[in-house]
């Protein structure tokens, strides 16, 4: 449901094929269609500070951590559980909508599963626990960038972003992205390795201190992220317009976080809306004039495999299929 209704959002603007409006309302401002990064700030940013102003949820949760250095040697005598959980990460960043959070938590199961003599418990400060969950969600970024690059289909909603700053360029990721833009390509290759550099200084020497903004009280933070959402969402094209649709993107995701339905479904959806309108609606077209319409559109290797994996996606999560399986 959340996706259908980011395919609905996606829908409105100009017709990409007829060129006539439609969704848009009357309203001039729409016949272009909604922008990304108005939609994004209201769902991620506006809806969280909604929820917590909702919830009345002020209070600080800061656990009291202790000081304390964690050498190279301790680190790489977790070398093998490094790789794993990065070999796992890469694997679920591949597939769309899993995302980060689902990597970390299936490593860390995973090393809880594979080690028996942890060196503390794990919930307690387990250090193969940190490593597992840790290197799988390092990985699930640069497994996440796979699909986006290769297929146009973003693998979370950091990639999702980073797929329409794409378009924002003119650079249109897909099947020919690598030989028509290799250059471009290489840049996020090496632009990967740099930002592991940079993590590792990161977390070494700014991490200690960042970790101090988690203390600032939620009244002065909330106002702060208020505004730079406003100020986010106007700075794109300049119009008050886009301000409005932030806060009308930030109602809906308020109202979807209250009824437990997820957001991510619903930005790749309006990101992915209008292209996948254009090029099926392409397709029925050049099959039109042929004799066997849905043949001629499904002949492909190709897509067939695609179907044959989307089907199977689908099944396997519907309830009494799971139900049987644990059976």
């Amino acid at each position: 449901m959340s996706a259908a209704l980011g395919l609905t959002v996606s829908m409105i603007g100009l017709d990409p094929l007829i060129g006539t409006p439609r969704l848009s309302l009357g309203l001039y401002d729409l016949q272009a269609g909604v922008a990304t990064v108005p939609a994004l700030v209201g769902l991620f940013g506006l809806s969280e500070v909604l929820t917590v102003i909702y919830e009345h949820n002020f209070n600080q949760v800061v656990m009291q951590m202790k000081k304390m250095k964690m050498s190279i040697k301790e680190v790489l005598k977790h070398w093998k559980m490094g790789i794993y959980g990065s070999f796992l990460g890469s694997l679920i960043g591949a597939l769309p909508g899993a995302g980060g959070p689902v990597a970390a938590f299936i490593s860390y199961n995973e090393a809880k599963r594979l080690i028996q003599s942890p060196s503390v418990p794990f919930g307690e400060g387990a250090v193969e626990g940190i490593v597992a969950s840790e290197s799988s969600n390092n990985a699930c970024i640069g497994g996440a960038l796979i699909p986006m690059l290769t297929l146009a289909v973003p693998g979370d909603a950091v990639t999702a972003i980073l797929l329409s700053v794409f378009y924002v360029h003119g650079l249109k990721p897909g099947p020919m992205f690598i030989r028509e833009n290799p250059e471009m390509f290489y840049t996020i290759v090496i632009s990967g390795l740099v930002a592991c550099v940079a993590l590792l200084l990161l977390g070494l020497l700014v991490a200690p201190r960042i970790s101090k903004l988690i203390s600032i009280p939620k009244n002065i933070l909330l106002p702060m992220v208020s505004v730079l959402c406003f100020i986010g969402a106007f700075a794109g094209n300049n119009r008050i317009f886009d301000v409005v649709l932030m806060l009308i993107f930030g109602i809906i995701g308020f109202a979807m976080r209250q009824r437990d339905y997820p957001v991510a479904p619903m930005v790749l959806a309006i990101v992915l809306g209008g292209m996948m309108d254009s090029n099926f609606r392409r397709a029925v077209s050049l099959a039109l004039p042929k004799e066997h319409v849905v043949l001629s559109m499904i002949n492909r290797p190709i897509t067939l495999v695609l179907l044959v994996l989307t089907l199977l996606m689908i099944i396997s999560n519907m309830p009494f299929i799971k139900r049987k399986v644990k059976q």
